[in-house]
């Protein structure tokens, strides 16, 4: 069986999203002056960025079908949402002050993996209820019979 074009682009999104948090994750521990907003080490940022990014690099790597890199994007993605809401709600500063860009960013990293892992799920449901969708099919009347 042939995996779906939103499964896929789960997978893909999984990888980037998880290669750019790894990256990410390992810069927060040194403190980069120049930088704006990189001036100070955030070791619980770090390690917060680090994990989603293994995660999301294990779900893409190693998932079948894309099903675990969707799984990973919807609940990662939910994660770093709620994570920005309440960064820009100022609800987090007792953990960590972040900035309003690390918010902004938190967001968009959030809607972006949670709609791919949403599309995915659907796509899955879908061609669960019919078969000729997930492999390819073009959907018509006589796949479906």
């Amino acid at each position: 069986m042939k995996t779906s074009i939103p499964a896929r682009l789960a997978r893909l999104c999984a990888l980037i999203l998880g290669t750019g948090f790894v990256v990410v994750g390992v810069m927060r521990f040194v403190p980069l002056s120049g930088l704006p907003g990189w001036e100070t080490a955030e070791p619980l940022h770090g390690t917060l960025h680090l994990a989603s990014g293994l995660l999301w690099l294990a779900a893409g790597l190693w998932a079948p079908r894309g099903w675990g890199a969707a799984r990973a994007d919807l609940s990662l993605g939910l994660f770093w949402l709620l994570l920005g809401v309440f960064g820009n709600l100022s609800l987090l500063d007792w953990a960590e002050p972040l900035s309003f860009d690390d918010n902004k960013v938190h967001l968009a990293v959030g809607i972006l993996a949670t709609a791919a892992g949403c599309a995915a799920h659907i796509d899955d449901r879908r061609a669960r209820r019919r078969p000729g969708r997930a492999d390819g099919g073009s959907g018509s009347r006589e796949d479906r019979e």
